[in-house]
């Protein structure tokens, strides 16, 4: 049978319960409905919602599917944070976190005779540890949530889909560029009680077909094959070439029998390594990474991204500036970004999403969300790069050798599950430190040209493979102090114990820049007005990233007397923006 997938994006009644009274029975009597435009996080659609975390509803209408053979799943690609689901009046279960799929068999629940609805309930975790405890925000991975505010609701696609009652769940392909092979892990919903075959069909970029038939021994759930990739077209940022793999379920022995189930997914060749003397290998080529770091927000919608044409073209005006990597900092995006990703031809290094407080609970969700992240994303050629801490967001690796030791242990699980990409432990900053790391990057930032002195000395020390960038011992808070008082010493160090180092991990400084101003007009005439964000920030740096007034600040403070206009000022200060990091990378 022919899957057939029917989309429910699109607009659903909305509910905010913050006194969290509503039940799926009384919405409608009790609360009144808005409209939410689904996906889309609620903080992006409604101006009184803009920091609301609680609870939620969503309701849905859509009329009965076709009659036809097999099972209906309901799929919901992410939904920030806790979501509870019924169909017709029917708990259809709940889902735990918020960047990874998850779905249901509604089969039962369908009504073949009318109009059905579908109703969630979701929890959008807050700052105050009192409401709603069970998901502390502080245990909770989110990223960038306690800088640029909460992310609550459905931000993915949420579709219905027919499928065979026996399917493929998902089809992991790992290329092995030296044998000229592609090892494929063929994943069933549930095992099988009879055997089944399974037929390959195999597309190379030039459109050359391949085709193999494999079988499924009865009882297995999962089972590795190997396909042949003869003189493999490598997938690079020059020639992202891109490999499909259709597989079709059949019944054991009947090759003429109609497919049960058909399953697709691209994937490209590509290695990805380091070496002893320090550099990036794509490919078994030297690579230099040219990179920025994106935070995958948008305009619109905040954390859904925009049209598959518009990543596309963000990318490539990425490469046409020289980029040849983007950082997705402390997100699991949708996938869809990196969809786009490959087929551009652009390199990706992206991140776990952090929290605040390494608890049981948030070692336990940490975990869950990296080995989802990464089996979700497996076949994507862009990624090359995960990280599983940011700046010590979340952990305390100076000081906490236990710490330390999570970080160490959740990079050796990670690296065996997934030994064909790069992985880093703690990307770090001042007063924190790698640990156990593929690549030894830094952050440092330097304002120019006020410091440009510090910041080529700072190069030149960081280039000599520093003792700094790794955990070290500290026997007093004496000690400590010191460090503090000259971090950049490159004087000998007692490492900590937990510390794993080669000597030869690729030397990366994988955060620098410089600020510069938006065109506050062209601003206001892309959103019709002043954008929402506008009155954030003035909780930073005693309101000095507060934009909301800039065009009375800009004459209080007699700019106006050195720039004509406060739009010369941003062009000058993007001017500097560019000869200071034109500096810093040269």
């Amino acid at each position: 049978m022919i899957r057939r997938r029917i989309s429910l994006d699109g607009r659903w009644e909305f509910y905010p319960d913050p006194s969290q009274r509503l039940t799926p029975e009384s919405l409608g009597r009790e609360g009144t409905a808005r409209t939410i435009r689904v996906p889309g996080p609620w903080q992006a659609q409604f101006d009184d919602l803009r920091d609301y975390s609680g609870v939620a509803w969503y309701r849905h209408r859509f009329e009965r599917p076709d009659e036809g053979p097999g099972i209906w799943m309901l799929h919901f690609g992410a939904v920030d944070y806790h979501t509870t689901v019924w169909l017709n009046g029917q708990l259809l279960g709940e889902h735990e976190g918020g960047y990874l799929p998850f779905e249901f068999d509604v089969t039962g629940a369908l009504r073949r005779d009318g109009r059905n609805e579908l109703i969630a309930r979701v929890v959008d975790p807050g700052n105050d540890a009192d409401f709603l405890p069970e998901f502390t925000f502080a245990e909770i991975p989110h990223g960038k949530q306690s800088w640029y505010g909460p992310i609550g609701g459905i931000w993915q696609s949420v579709y219905l889909e027919r499928r065979a009652a026996v399917h493929l769940a998902r089809l992991r392909i790992t290329p092995e560029v030296p044998s000229q092979q592609a090892q494929v892990r063929v994943v069933l919903n549930r095992p099988s009680d009879e055997g089944l075959g399974v037929r390959f069909r195999l597309t190379d970029p030039a459109g050359e077909v391949r085709d193999e038939r494999v079988t499924l021994q009865a009882g297995a759930a999962e089972q590795e094959f190997v396909l042949p990739v003869p003189e493999p077209m490598l997938w690079d940022t020059v020639s992202p070439h891109l490999y499909e793999l259709e597989a079709a379920l059949v019944p054991e022995g009947d090759d003429s029998a109609e497919p049960l189930d058909i399953l697709a997914d691209r994937f490209g060749m590509r290695t990805i390594a380091t070496n002893s003397t320090g550099h990036l290998l794509l490919n078994g080529r030297v690579l230099y990474l040219r990179g920025a770091l994106d935070q995958d927000y948008y305009p619109d919608l905040i954390y859904t991204p925009f049209t598959d044409a518009e990543l596309e073209a963000q990318f490539a005006k990425a490469k046409h500036m020289g980029l040849n990597c983007l950082r997705t900092h402390i997100k699991i995006t949708d996938p869809r970004y990196y969809d786009a990703a490959d087929r551009v031809g652009i390199l990706i290094w992206t991140e776990l999403p952090n929290w605040q407080e390494l608890t049981e609970a948030a070692k336990r969700r940490a975990h869950e969300t990296l080995l989802g992240m990464v089996e979700r994303d497996w076949n994507h050629p862009s990624i090359i790069i995960w990280t599983i801490v940011n700046e010590n967001w979340g952990v305390d690796l100076a000081v906490n050798a236990g710490h330390r030791a999570w970080l160490a242990e959740t990079y050796a699980e990670l690296k065996a599950r997934d030994p064909h990409r790069l992985v880093v432990g703690n990307s770090p900053c001042f007063t924190n430190f790698h640990v156990v790391t593929d690549i030894e990057d830094f952050h440092n930032y330097y304002a120019m040209p006020d410091h440009y002195r510090q910041w080529k000395d700072w190069v030149r020390t960081f280039a000599s493979r520093p003792p700094w960038t790794f955990a070290h011992a500290y026997e007093s808070i004496e000690a400590w102090r010191e460090y503090i008082r000259d971090p950049w010493n490159p004087q000998p160090r007692q490492p900590a114990a937990e510390v794993r180092r080669k000597g030869s991990e690729p030397m990366v400084v994988s955060e620098f820049g410089n600020w510069g101003l938006p065109d506050v007009a062209k601003l206001r005439e892309c959103y019709n007005g002043e954008p929402w964000w506008f009155e954030t920030g003035i909780e930073w740096g005693d309101g000095v990233v507060y934009p909301h007034g800039i065009e009375q600040r800009f004459k209080a403070f007699h700019l106006d007397k050195v720039f004509p206009t406060l739009a010369d000022l941003s062009a000058a200060s993007q001017r500097m923006q560019f000869t200071a990091l034109k500096y810093q990378i040269e």
